[in-house]
Parts: structure tokens; C-alpha cells; sequence
């Protein structure tokens, strides 16, 4: 529900999906907070996009290695704002699913990695004004490993970043009455958060936010 409100907030909403909003929830509230601390924010994202079954000459649905394209948005034009941050993600988001785009992307990629390791160097390295979104939520590990425990097995990550934004399904959990229910339709991003100030801010806009309903965001 909470989802969806958000979605419902964000005008032009049927240009962007509900995982936009969400990704793009954050950097605002990220932004809006941060600008206050340390008079920085986040200007563009790196998204990792799965590109399977998109080209089948390249990476049919069926492939097995890793397919994903580490894509950095355009400058958001206002980065305070939801829709803004939204489509700018979206625009990225379709463009690296376009034939033509990877037909040339992957092989320049594929000689810029080779010579990065070379030379010994990261692959992968984003500025203080940049944030990285890899969502996992198409992914339902919990429901599609459960061991027979019907909406009781529960998903864990064993790391976070900085500026990094990781996206899951809801893990089950216990009512009151001690039974376990799933919201099928919820979401959750673990990414780490400098401690205190920024924390403390973030929370507060957060509890907020949802407090009501989102009102004043947008």
C-alpha cells in the first residue's frame, strides 16, 4: 500500500514504474537532509540492469553468467525532485535495453574490463555525488527456496554499502498472534547510512513520510 501511494505521488506516474519512485524516494530524502549537513548530494546513479533474453544472440533467457549492464543516468535536472530522479532512472533503465545500444556497449565494455584488470585497477569506483542501485526484487528467493516453510523462510545479505542501494522483496514475518504472513507486494533496500546527523534525519523524514501517507512529498 505504501508503495503505491508513493507511486500515486510522483506526477507524470505512468512514465515511471513503482520501482523508480522508490529508488528515487531515496535519493531525494537522502538529498533534501544531506544538503542541510554537508551541502552535498547526489547527482546521477549508476544502475545495474539485467539485459537477459533482451538480444538472444548475445544473452538468451536461459544464460547462465552474469548479464547486466552498470548504466550512469544523465545529471538529474533537479535533484530534489521525485519525478525528476524518477525519469532520469527510467530514461537509463530504457536505454541500455535498447538492440542497438548493446550490440555496441558490450563489446567496448568487454576491452575496457580486460584492460582494467591489466593494469590491476578497480572496475567500478563512484563519486561522492553518486549513488548505485542494484534492486533485486524481481528476484523472490525466499518464496522460490523455501524449503517447504510456505512464507517462513526469510532472505539475508551479508553486506552493505555506502551510497549503495540494495533492493529486496519483504521477508515473511510474525503478527501478534504469531503467525507468519508475507506482504508479496512490499520492499526493502539495505544500503549504509553515515552514522549520527545524516541517520538521525533520515529516519525522522522517513517515519514521517509514512506517517502521512507521503503527503508532502513530491
Amino acid at each position: 500500500m505504501q508503495l503505491t501511494k508513493l507511486h500515486s505521488c510522483a506526477s507524470g506516474k505512468d512514465e515511471v514504474t513503482v520501482h523508480d519512485v522508490l529508488n528515487a524516494y531515496m535519493i531525494v530524502t537522502m538529498n533534501r537532509n544531506s544538503i542541510q549537513i554537508s551541502n552535498e548530494y547526489f547527482q546521477r546513479a549508476y544502475i545495474l540492469v539485467n539485459y537477459r533474453d533482451i538480444l538472444h544472440s548475445i544473452a538468451p533467457a536461459g544464460h547462465v553468467a552474469n548479464s547486466f549492464v552498470i548504466m550512469l543516468t544523465s545529471d538529474f535536472s533537479n535533484p530534489f525532485s521525485l519525478i525528476s530522479i524518477a525519469k532520469t532512472i527510467r530514461q537509463a533503465i530504457n536505454k541500455c535495453r535498447n538492440e542497438d545500444f548493446l550490440m555496441k556497449w558490450i563489446p567496448t565494455v568487454d576491452l575496457m574490463m580486460r584492460q582494467i584488470i591489466k593494469d590491476d585497477e578497480l572496475i567500478c569506483v563512484w563519486d561522492t555525488n553518486e549513488v548505485v542501485i542494484n534492486s533485486n526484487f524481481k528476484y523472490d528467493w525466499s518464496n522460490q527456496v523455501d524449503f517447504g516453510m510456505i512464507n517462513q523462510c526469510r532472505f539475508h545479505t551479508m553486506t552493505s554499502l555506502k551510497s549503495y542501494f540494495r533492493i529486496f522483496r519483504l521477508n515473511p514475518i510474525k503478527n501478534k498472534e504469531g503467525h507468519w504472513i508475507k506482504d508479496h507486494d512490499g520492499a526493502e533496500v539495505s544500503f549504509r547510512i553515515q552514522k549520527d546527523d545524516m541517520k538521525n534525519k533520515f529516519l525522522e523524514t522517513y517515519r514521517k513520510d509514512i506517517e502521512t501517507n507521503f503527503i508532502n512529498v513530491e
